[in-house]
């Protein structure tokens, strides 16, 4: 057994599940998601061409921004993490054999 390799990989697992369970408790809640919105408005509204052009209202854009930030957690945050932990237990399993 190696327990350096064992205490890396259970370090890093909960690490990774840690930020998963923050991003996904983060973008569920709508209060949240708008004071993000209102954070980033002053950037969106120099940045964003629907925005500059006035086809999209503030409150559209909140809306649009809420939606894109959980397809986010959704698709690419959340399976990256769950990768992660998965070679994390991989690291944990190879030093319980004495790897």
């Amino acid at each position: 057994m190696n327990t350096t390799l064992v205490l890396e990989g259970l370090g890093l697992c909960v690490m990774g599940l840690a930020l998963l369970v923050i991003s996904r408790w983060y973008v569920r809640d709508d209060a949240r998601m708008r004071q993000l919105a209102e954070r980033r408005w002053w950037f969106d509204r120099r940045s964003e061409s629907d925005v500059r052009r006035g086809t999209v209202t503030k409150e559209e854009w909140f809306e649009i921004l809420a939606r894109r930030q959980r397809a986010i957690v959704k698709w690419a945050v959340s399976p990256c993490l769950v990768l992660w932990v998965g070679l994390c237990v991989a690291v944990v399993v190879s030093g319980l054999a004495g790897g």
